[in-house]
């Protein structure tokens, strides 16, 4: 089997364990966990360990291995209609381990289980598709309350995740406008969450799309506050960084979206060497 070293500061290192026992040299001080993970999901056993290193050598780590954890998610739609089979669920890690862990249906019963889970902490993802207008409305892990918060996977049995989905999302459209009113095209434009707690998750953050002749529309929003951020031109993936949004936020247009509203509105162009001085100031 294989440990993986995971820390904020560094980069991973990968070691193959040899009758138990591993090493990893060269570890500048600092905080970091150990992961013996099962990613082909073949039911081997897995482990977690979280340290500090000093100056000193740390030479009695001892991982204790056992089966990963197993959640099941269950859908319901708010209109009783049926959710479309192809939705999804994965889990993904709140701290700088970067786990993904998707979920799939089980061939013994179609249910959805995602499994081999390592204890930590998790933002639970949605793919596959919910209705156009539809979003995700709320999501309970047994008796905790997931919808704006991670879960947190321990050992031992885990409760469903209960997520409830309405069909009456919110619809922001509008138009891309220059210094000179304008409509202009744009080569991203995103509608984000204003509030740096919601900035990671995911199925909040509609977009980056394409705004062609100035236009652009987001349907299924749920929800909240947001802003909505249009570029000229921008590094490939650089939007889905929520420092980078934040850079950039005071340049964009707040919006506030309730259930079922239907939203037209116009968004500046931030032109390419604002977005680029704001790339060079981050870490």
């Amino acid at each position: 089997m294989s440990a993986y070293f995971a820390s904020p500061a560094l980069n991973d290192a990968v070691v193959v364990v040899q009758n138990g026992s591993f090493e990893f040299p060269r570890v500048a001080a600092g905080n970091y966990v150990i992961l013996a993970p099962d990613p082909s999901r073949t039911g081997r056993p897995v482990g977690r360990y979280d340290l500090t290193v000093s100056e000193s050598d740390v030479d009695s780590v001892l991982i204790s291995l056992g089966p990963g954890a197993t959640i099941e998610g269950r859908f319901k739609m708010e209109s009783n209609e049926p959710v479309p089979a192809s939705v999804r669920f994965s889990l993904r890690s709140a701290d700088a381990t970067r786990i993904n862990v998707g979920a799939a249906p089980d061939p013994k019963d179609a249910v959805l289980r995602a499994t081999g889970i390592l204890p930590g902490r998790y933002w639970v993802d949605f793919s596959g598709g919910l209705p156009t207008d539809a979003y995700v409305k709320t999501i309970h892990f047994g008796d905790f309350d997931a919808t704006y918060q991670p879960i947190e996977v321990r050992g031992g049995a885990q409760p469903a995740l209960q997520v409830v989905v309405s069909p009456n999302g919110g619809t922001v459209a509008g138009t891309v406008r220059s210094t000179k009113g304008e409509a202009v095209s744009a080569s991203q434009v995103i509608l984000a969450p204003a509030s740096p707690a919601l900035a990671d998750i995911a199925r909040l953050v509609k977009g980056p799309v394409p705004g062609p002749q100035g236009y652009f529309r987001f349907r299924g929003v749920a929800p909240g506050e947001y802003v909505l951020l249009a570029l000229e031109d921008v590094e490939a993936g650089a939007v889905r960084d929520p420092a980078f949004r934040a850079a950039i936020a005071e340049k964009g247009v707040k919006v506030a979206v309730q259930e079922g509203s239907n939203l037209t509105l116009d968004v500046p162009l931030i032109p390419s060497s604002v977005t680029a001085a704001e790339l060079a100031k981050l870490p």
